[in-house]
């Protein structure tokens, strides 16, 4: 088969200060090439291309499918941008294509893709390589043949199929490395992305990775080094950001993939995310030796009653020696943290706020919270509200099910911002301001940044 990946566009377009190769679905297109099938791959945010300018792009190529991926493990796309990808593929229907759309959306709410007359063909839902394995290769698209292909789910003459079984967990040892040659490299920020592990072993109430991806599990460590080399020979990488939602879980893992990169001399800066829970120092000191300068930790909150109820398994102690550990070790270190939890009281966010403001960590990102689909929040809130937000960058809160009143809410992250700003941290509140940030401050002492949007990656990485 002839197959067109396509990265659908933003609302607005992602900021060219963001801009991170999409390597969840260059990984997928990768792969299904790797099956045989010719693929072609577009990246429309990139490229900053509207729904309607993808008809002369298509009419001539003879494309037998497209596979728009929305919102599978990056999660930047606005809630608007869903209907981009519906407009898209309006657009591209009438030249004889098979549309698949994956991704959380057609995991969790098939229905908003599948309707009479929709141009979507299928959603995919979960990991999505078995999927696209299996769905492509039969040799006929009918209700009959559909049906022995896990993990989809689609419309038919009797109305909306639901899913079928949930397709079995990928082994993620076949996975190829994915080709960047398929984009224009110069497309993004100066920061190569890869994914080395999919999962978590927690289940912290907020987040979407249990419910979508399941536990924890990575690769071996010689493919990871094998893609760092890779990037750092042929793609010219000097930063590289392990995407992975809690990259070092495995403290073997962290230690060989070190410890390899150390033997092949290999000479890159590495960032990853990662909890608190799985801090070790002798895993991070050898992450340190390898390269690895910056490190996200998600926390979310400086009370231990609301750490425990939402199941992050830490408390604030945990999280202050993690912090001064991480940051003594030599890495620049990331915290989030959500202001209006469910489980917030005016004291709570109190306690919260104390600690982003005693621990000072270099770079601190506040978040209002979204209901994600596959997330334990929205299984217990999405009655409350007619369509859950899924944006996980909004720049005031959304919703209302903490017992801190949104004016009180708004009045305590002014002060934190205020706070923040009298300690000599940057307040960034739209992506645009990172535009030539690194190099105002080049040569001098790295400064603090306090976010109110999505944060850039790879900012003031030293070796």
């Amino acid at each position: 088969m002839k197959i067109l990946f396509i990265n659908p566009p933003n609302t607005p377009l992602t900021s060219k200060a963001l801009l991170i190769e999409p390597i969840d679905i260059l990984s997928l297109a990768t792969y299904v090439r790797g099956l045989g099938h010719a693929v072609d791959f577009l990246d429309m945010d990139a490229r900053g291309l509207s729904p309607k300018s993808l008809p002369p792009l298509v009419r001539t190529k003879g494309y037998d499918a497209a596979v728009f991926v929305f919102d599978h493990h990056i999660p930047l796309y606005t809630d608007a941008a869903l209907q981009n990808v519906l407009q898209s593929a309006e657009a591209i229907k009438p030249f004889g294509m098979n549309i698949v759309v994956g991704g959380k959306t057609a995991t969790f709410q098939p229905e908003r893709l599948l309707y009479s007359g929709t141009p979507v063909d299928i959603a995919a839902g979960y990991e999505l390589e078995p999927v696209l394995r299996d769905l492509f290769s039969l040799p006929e698209w009918n209700d009959g043949n559909l049906k022995t292909v896990a993990g989809i789910s689609h419309w038919s003459d009797q109305g909306l199929v639901a899913a079928t079984d949930r397709a079995q967990r990928f082994d993620l040892a076949e996975l190829p490395i994915p080709d960047r040659s398929m984009v224009d490299m110069r497309d993004y920020i100066d920061i190569r992305t890869m994914l080395s592990s999919r999962g978590c072993p927690h289940r912290c109430k907020f987040c979407h990775v249990p419910g979508y991806w399941g536990g924890w599990r990575g690769r071996s460590a010689a493919s990871v080094v094998d893609e760092i080399d890779y990037l750092a020979r042929d793609v010219g990488a000097k930063k590289i950001l392990f995407l992975d939602d809690n990259t070092p879980v495995d403290q073997r893992r962290m230690i060989a993939i070190s410890e390899e990169i150390v033997r092949r001399g290999i000479r890159t800066t590495l960032g990853c995310l990662s909890s608190i829970s799985v801090f070790n120092e002798q895993s991070f000191r050898a992450m340190h030796r390898a390269g690895f300068r910056w490190i996200h930790f998600g926390i979310e909150s400086g009370d231990k009653d609301t750490l425990r109820g939402i199941n992050k398994n830490i408390n604030p102690d945990q999280i202050r020696r993690a912090v001064q550990s991480t940051r003594e070790i030599g890495m620049r270190v990331r915290t989030s943290w959500i202001l209006d939890l469910p489980e917030s009281t005016s004291q709570v966010l109190d306690r919260t706020i104390d600690l982003i403001l005693e621990t000072q960590t270099e770079e601190v990102r506040l978040h209002y919270l979204a209901l994600r689909l596959g997330s334990e929040y929205h299984q217990a809130y999405r009655g409350r509200v007619v369509r859950a937000p899924q944006y996980i960058h909004q720049p005031a809160p959304q919703l209302s099910f903490s017992s801190v009143e949104r004016g009180e809410l708004e009045k305590k992250a002014d002060y934190l911002t205020g706070a923040l700003e009298d300690s000599g941290y940057l307040i960034v509140r739209h992506p645009d301001d990172f535009l030539g940030l690194e190099e105002l401050h080049a040569g001098k002492t790295p400064p603090k940044i306090a976010s109110l949007c999505p944060m850039r990656y790879g900012m003031f990485w030293r070796p």
